[in-house]
């Protein structure tokens, strides 16, 4: 413990467990320092356990004994081994308990002018009412705390001025100057000092309160104004966090280093003042004050402020001037309510000087065209790609209708019409038609022509080539052969995987991810070759790279033979070869023992990206003319993957919470609810991708869940006069509604 006035709490417990006290008037405590220094504590019932007090203005080591009185034999017995304690000198300025007497003792503060109250205990630690003409209270002061006894100073003001109902008396007390003081209780019947008197007290010129009064945390709790500008605060107060219900926390020009994370549980807090302090890093838990209104962080050290601080939607003023802040987070743009913004005196880097000038509108239109980082929350990156969609989308010259005639027909139908369009056109809004079909394509049509043309180009023959059954598909080095417009068909399958991320019709087509990385622009560097390849072709990873890295080459049959060069041949027809080397080796040299590490990065490599290097730049191209790249640079491979496809997994429980049921007049009743979830918590995950597709036109969920769905996922229960038992579920895809 290195705090001058401290306190912890005790647990006892029997050897089976259960509470070993419950009573803690028949507890005790004496804390034992330097030359005799006894000071006693105070136990105090704390739920179910106990809370000790304790509070001394000498430093020094001391020992810590708790006792137990018998309440029946009156034997007294210690609890524990002495408890070993250190306070420093350089933590001699806060302390809020004084002991007094034999049971007796008062709270008090730092404060030049305040008040403390005594409370009695009789011998047997029972709560007495205490009389004003009882004690006389002095205070005098000593240079350096002398042996008790001994003064240099005449006495300052200290009077006994009234009693409270609960039975202690309150003293008042005036002290003029800084310093160190000794605090005397006399008995007034006999002149003689209690138990321990005087009471060391060490009182700054300032005021230094780091603990609260129990007056205090009352008026704080009622008011919700918590106002400690000013008075030399080091660390935080964790008294704070019972304050639940603070409104406003004022600690401007205080000593704090810290932005204690325990603020960031004040969730009822709108204004918040840390300005004049030493703080140098604000917690992304910021996020959590959700109500926050005013937030003034001015002439601190601060370096950074969080992203998170875009969560903070009704922030009004936020005041961080005079700080070492080189960076304002994007995030900034989500606090549609900012009116008030100080960023003055900081090294601003991004955005421009200039564009800071001129206010906080500027600000926002220039993040809002600034890609946020890679690192921040999915939600802003998504949500800046949606606001980029409906910038490049045209809408005001005309719409692309595709007329398909029958499904059978649908890929050769869309190949036909999506070669007359252009780029541009494929910016337009979309309608789908099926001929002879009476449907209107308010998005159910759209979402079932983008799952099903999707599909139709990776199965058709030589074009895709899948390394994990069929879950993951690339180029096929050899798609040439078979056709001599592959590369027009890439460019469309680009086209249409852009124009589904887009349009937000997640589909059933998922890349590997060497694909995803190149149309992200990256192109990983031939040392992490390896680690890709197991993710894009982990069966032939566990058969040939695995074992010819952990093992001898000369010690593996049936690698002896293997050269630095690799042939690709056509699934339907063997005699569709082609020979790819690699590297600057000569296809037919044998890889040995010292080369097989340059060799197996090179293969890898191949096998992703250079055998393939011409299908997929037509894919990308294609992809690009619709979707610019810069809109799509800021996720992960991964995070893009969900982008075009969405989720194939149907989270139970985030479909029961965003289903929208239609009850009217009573109808349906409760237990037909009951049993509609008890049916679809018997679905296995085909079951429940066949009925998303069956009421969305889509078996993928998009990125952000059912909740992400416009218009939502709706459940209309029908109910006739007439028992018809073979009447069967309907649906319309356009407004994702199951009819039942």
């Amino acid at each position: 413990v290195v705090n001058l006035t401290s306190a912890f709490v005790i647990e006892a417990r029997d050897e089976k467990g259960d509470p070993l006290i419950t009573d803690a008037e028949h507890l005790s405590a004496v804390l034992k320092g330097p030359r005799g220094l006894n000071v006693e504590a105070i136990v105090v019932e704390n739920q179910e356990t106990f809370l000790v007090m304790f509070s001394t203005a000498i430093s020094g080591d001391y020992s810590l004994e708790l006792k137990h009185s018998d309440p029946q034999t009156g034997v007294v017995e210690s609890m524990i081994e002495p408890l070993y304690l250190h306070f420093h000198p350089e933590q001699t300025a806060a302390h809020r308990c004084l002991t007094i007497g034999k049971g007796i003792w008062g709270m008090c503060t730092e404060n030049v002018i305040e008040n403390f109250s005594i409370m009695a205990r009789d011998t047997f630690g029972n709560h007495r009412d205490a009389i004003p003409d009882e004690f006389q209270v002095t205070i005098t002061r000593s240079s350096d705390l002398p042996p008790k006894g001994t003064t240099t100073e005449q006495s300052e003001a200290a009077v006994v001025v009234g009693s409270h109902e609960d039975g202690t008396l309150e003293v008042a007390y005036v002290i003029r100057k800084p310093g160190n003081y000794y605090i005397h209780v006399i008995l007034s019947s006999s002149y003689t000092p209690v138990t321990s008197s005087p009471f060391p007290l060490r009182c700054e010129g300032t005021v230094v309160a780091e603990l609260f009064m129990p007056h205090e945390m009352e008026q704080f709790q009622k008011s919700g104004i918590l106002d400690r500008r000013g008075c030399g605060i080091r660390h935080f107060p964790q008294e704070i966090l019972q304050l639940t219900y603070l409104t406003r926390l004022l600690l401007a020009d205080n000593e704090l280093t810290l932005f204690h994370i325990a603020i960031c549980h004040l969730e009822c807090l709108e204004v918040l003042d840390l300005s004049r302090n030493a703080i140098s890093v604000v917690p992304p838990e910021i996020s959590r004050l959700r109500k926050l209104e005013e937030l003034y962080l001015s002439r601190n050290r601060i370096k950074a402020i969080p992203e998170e601080i875009g969560y903070l939607k009704h922030l009004s003023i936020l005041n961080v001037a005079s700080n070492n802040i080189k960076m304002i987070p994007s995030s900034i743009v989500l606090l549609q309510n900012l009116s008030e913004f100080f960023i003055s005196a900081n090294p601003i880097v991004s955005p421009p000087s200039d564009i800071v000038e001129v206010g906080v509108q500027a600000m926002f239109d220039y993040f809002r065209n600034l890609p946020p980082p890679a690192d921040s929350p999915f939600d802003v990156r998504l949500r800046w790609f949606r606001n980029g969609v409906k910038k490049i989308l045209i809408k005001d010259d005309g719409e692309i209708r595709i007329a398909i005639e029958s499904r059978e027909t649908l890929l050769s139908d869309s190949i036909r019409q999506l070669r007359s369009l252009s780029a541009s056109d494929m910016r337009k809004p979309m309608r789908v038609m099926f001929v002879n079909e009476s449907a209107v394509d308010l998005g159910g049509p759209r979402r079932e022509w983008f799952r099903n043309v999707c599909r139709g180009f990776v199965d058709m023959e030589g074009l895709f080539d899948s390394f994990d059954g069929g879950r993951t598909f690339q180029p096929h080095p050899l798609s040439g052969l078979r056709d001599e417009q592959h590369y027009a068909y890439f460019k469309l399958t680009g086209r249409i995987l852009a124009k589904a991320a887009m349009e937000n019709c997640p589909v059933d087509c998922h890349l590997t991810h060497s694909l995803y990385n190149t149309l992200l622009g990256k192109k990983p560097g031939l040392g992490s070759s390896i680690d890709e390849f197991q993710l894009v072709n982990p069966s032939l990873y566990a058969s040939m790279i695995k074992p010819l890295l952990s093992n001898n080459i000369e010690d593996i049959r049936g690698f002896e033979d293997i050269v630095f060069s690799w042939i690709a041949s056509s699934d339907s027809d063997p005699s569709f070869q082609k020979t790819f080397k690699l590297g600057d080796y000569d296809e037919e040299e044998v890889v040995t023992e010292q080369n097989k590490w340059e060799f197996a990065q090179l293969f890898c490599r191949s096998r992703m990206y250079d055998a393939t290097e011409k299908q997929t730049a037509a894919l990308v191209q294609g992809f690009h003319e619709v979707l610019p790249l810069e809109l799509i640079q800021p996720f992960k491979p991964l995070e893009l993957e969900n982008l075009i496809c969405g989720f194939a997994w149907v989270d139970m429980l985030d479909l029961q919470n965003n289903m929208i049921i239609d009850v009217q007049d009573d109808h349906p009743r409760p237990e037909v609810i009951a049993w509609f979830f008890s049916c679809l918590r018997e679905f296995s995950q085909l079951d429940l991708s066949r009925l998303v597709q069956f009421v969305t036109g889509s078996s993928q969920v998009p990125v952000g869940g059912f909740r992400a769905l416009k218009p939502g996922f709706q459940v209309e229960f029908y109910h006739d006069n007439f028992q018809d038992d073979q009447r069967l579920p309907t649906s319309s895809t356009c407004f994702n509604t199951l009819r039942i």
